[in-house]
């Protein structure tokens, strides 16, 4: 009889012979121990109960919401389902886009930035003012509270500043002096409407 080549018998050794390997399986089956028959019986009770979950009280509920999970699963991915729902996210994009502004904002206040015109700004106290780049904030603080000014709007186009003048005519025509003589200013003028 033929013995094929393997690994394990490289092809310098020689081949077992059949009474060979009937001595070595018989001592290896003399090792062994024979289960008890029970243990057989213990193990299939075992997995019977295991394939079938739904008698098993802990795991009824688990099977359940396992069953519940697939069917929607299932349904969210048949076409028509996907495409009914983008149909719906695509009628409430077009309702939003569409419709006027809901007036949501209840306060009945619009947001409004701290440079913000209002009406009572009148052009006799408003001036347009350039300063250099390369001043400090602190230096610009500084001349406001000194002319008794405050920046409302800016920096614009090309950095144009509109600045506010409070008081009476003497103190603005002073306050329009120190910001022409102030080596911080690179333009200043009035505003004219």
């Amino acid at each position: 009889m033929h013995q094929p080549q393997s690994a394990s018998n490289p092809p310098s050794s020689p081949p077992l012979s059949d009474a060979t390997v009937r001595r070595i399986m018989e001592e290896s089956a003399a090792g062994t121990e024979i289960p008890d028959s029970g243990l057989f019986e213990l193990i299939e009770t075992r997995i019977r109960a295991d394939s079938h979950p739904e008698h098993e009280s802990g795991t009824t509920s688990r099977y359940h919401w396992m069953r519940i999970i697939s069917a929607l699963r299932t349904l969210c991915l048949q076409p028509r389902f996907a495409w009914g729902i983008a149909a719906v996210q695509a009628a409430i994009i077009v309702f939003f886009i569409i419709s006027p502004p809901t007036g949501l904002n209840t306060t009945g206040h619009d947001y409004k930035t701290l440079s913000e015109t209002t009406v009572s700004d009148s052009a006799q106290d408003l001036y347009l003012v350039i300063f250099h780049d390369s001043i400090p904030v602190t230096a610009v603080e500084k001349l406001m509270r000194q002319a008794h000014a405050a920046i409302i709007d800016g920096p614009g186009k090309n950095g144009i500043f509109t600045v506010k003048i409070s008081g009476d005519e003497p103190a603005r025509k002073k306050a329009a002096r120190i910001f022409k003589n102030s080596p911080l200013v690179i333009f200043f003028e009035k505003q004219i409407d």
